[in-house]
């Protein structure tokens, strides 16, 4: 990171955290209309490990909105259930509640 980010700004910690970890934000358009929890994954999992399924991508992996590109327990459970690659995009925590 290149310097001390507020904490209270959630979308510079999530633009902090991407850059960290090579990977996109999430942005507007990226966000489905409609949003259904595959099954395998409740509602308190997916709260508590600030994750989102988004559905796939055109090559099949899972586009996942998250807010710690680093829990690592969080992607082997997400890797586990949905049986095929993650395509992972940070989301700050508002934006996932």
């Amino acid at each position: 990171m290149s310097g001390p980010v507020s904490s209270s700004d959630p979308l510079a910690v999530a633009r902090a955290r991407a850059a960290e970890h090579g990977l996109p934000v999430m942005a507007e358009d990226d966000w489905p209309e409609r949003l259904a929890p595959p099954q395998g994954l409740s509602l308190r999992f997916l709260r508590g490990a600030m994750v989102l399924p988004l559905g796939p991508d055109e090559g099949g992996a899972e586009r996942v909105a998250l807010a710690d590109p680093g829990d690592e327990a969080a992607l082997q459970a997400l890797r586990a259930v949905m049986g095929r690659p993650l395509a992972l995009r940070v989301a700050s925590v508002p934006a996932l509640l």
